[in-house]
């Protein structure tokens, strides 16, 4: 009986198209299935690519408070404050044209 099952199951075939076969069905599907297979593991590559570049931004971004865009943000904002104070002070002594 259960040779008769898999004789049904895996041995038919098409009356009109004899070459439809279930083995050729199943083997198209396993090629199909395999290129998927790659392509989700190119794009996993892909993805794991772009969380390294991401995780490398952020730790530039978030690192020590000393070192990395941290700095330069408080570099910046430390430029910022002196200029202004350089200009309140000037405009008091007389100067004018700094805007």
């Amino acid at each position: 009986m259960k040779a008769q099952l898999h004789q049904k199951i895996y041995g038919f075939s098409s009356n009109t198209q004899p070459e439809a076969t279930m083995t050729n069905a199943l083997s198209i599907a396993s090629d199909k299935l395999k290129d998927e297979a790659e392509d989700l593991m190119e794009a996993e590559r892909d993805l794991d690519g772009r969380i390294d570049e991401y995780e490398r931004l952020m730790q530039l971004v978030e690192g020590d408070s000393r070192e990395g865009f941290g700095q330069i943000v408080e570099d910046y904002i430390r430029v910022e404050k002196e200029t202004e104070e350089c200009r309140r002070d000037l405009r008091r002594l007389g100067w004018t044209g700094f805007d």
